[in-house]
């Protein structure tokens, strides 16, 4: 750890090598409680056109942070977005919300709201994963229409000022909202809630941008306005750190931003060594969005993707199917390319 003085520091664990510095900027949630009233008959029309609305500008919304990430290439966060929209298209919603407001009098807010507790109380009892993400990504969903029906459903960002380079703090970021950010001005984020295994965090790995999950006293550690610094070398976050600390890690920073551009150079280079002998370069990794990285940088294969962290980092076993589809979508990323795949390292160690 460095020298120097800080308001605050803790440590995370590093998902990405780097190291940002930008101006914290707290998000405040857009409302805190769903409105709750009754509406008159001749009102009931123009109430479900409103929710109706709602519905068509939240799928324009995740149609356009759709078309953004396309140009990042890669399958797994188009799925996660794709997710959102099927939710959005699926006439359940629809109905069951636009039958509560017409046959209990009330508005859309208090109908979605009730629907989506509905349909998040169908996964209660189901404790597969693959059921879990689904009621996480109807929590998102539901929130964005009920934004949208108070206002706007997208991440307002509008006090991020241009030229400036910001550090987001947020109780939560939905994966539309990450993928959504201004990657001119934003550097970073930290969240109360949320895992490494998220599909937010899937997002953040897939663009880079370094993002720390689950800190759930960061709004009592950081304020608006505060200096932060997110290094991913070392896995240190300093709040407000002396200019002598602030200036380090920018030599730091260039100097890893130097090395890492060099040997981008030549990772697609055999790796031949000077009596003419090529040896093999393979990726190791832990999850399935880090074959992305690997591939940019020159792997010709997956010499061990480690499959037991989709146990040891999540609170369910993965079904069959889902490990299946996981593999899958591995093989066809790195086709045809060499993968091995360790089905399960379970020591004591990992327990």
């Amino acid at each position: 750890m460095r020298k120097g003085a800080a308001k605050a520091i803790f440590k995370f664990k590093p998902t990405l090598a780097n190291i940002v510095i930008g101006e914290a900027y707290v998000l405040l949630p857009t409302f805190t409680s769903v409105p709750r009233y009754w509406v008159s008959d001749r009102e009931l029309a123009d109430e479900i056109r409103r929710f109706k609305d709602a519905i068509h500008v939240s799928k324009e919304q995740i149609n356009r942070i759709k078309s953004k990430m396309c140009r990042f290439g890669g399958d797994e966060h188009l799925k996660i977005l794709e997710s959102h929209a099927m939710i959005l298209q699926d006439e359940t919603l629809f109905t069951q919300a636009a039958n509560i407001i017409a046959s209990q009098r009330i508005n859309a807010e208090w109908a979605v709201e009730k629907t989506l507790n509905k349909l998040k109380l169908a996964f209660a009892d189901i404790s597969e994963e693959y059921f879990q993400e689904r009621k996480d990504d109807i929590e998102y969903v539901g929130r964005r229409i009920l934004k949208n029906l108070q206002g706007s459903g997208e991440l307002n960002v509008d006090g991020l000022e241009r030229g400036k380079k910001y550090i987001l703090i947020a109780h939560d970021l939905s994966p539309a909202d990450v993928a959504s950010l201004p990657r001119d001005r934003v550097v970073g984020f930290i969240t109360a809630v949320g895992g490494d295994t998220s599909h937010t965090a899937i997002i953040a790995r897939s663009l880079e941008l370094p993002a720390i999950l689950g800190r759930p006293d960061i709004v009592n550690l950081i304020t608006t306005g505060d200096m932060v610094v997110i290094d991913g070398l070392s896995g240190d976050v300093v709040v407000n750190p002396s200019p002598q600390l602030v200036s380090e890690y920018k030599r730091d920073y260039q100097r890893h931003r130097h090395l890492e551009q060099e040997l981008l150079k030549s990772s697609h280079f055999p790796a031949t060594t000077t009596d003419g002998r090529t040896i093999g370069v393979v990726a190791n990794i832990d999850l399935l969005e880090e074959a992305s990285s690997a591939i940019e940088h020159g792997a010709e294969g997956i010499g061990l993707y480690r499959t037991e962290f989709m146990f040891t980092r999540r609170a369910e076993y993965p079904n069959e199917d889902k490990l299946t589809e996981n593999y899958e979508s591995l093989l066809k990323m790195m086709a045809p390319k060499v993968v091995t795949i360790r089905t399960l390292d379970m020591g004591g160690e990992k327990l």
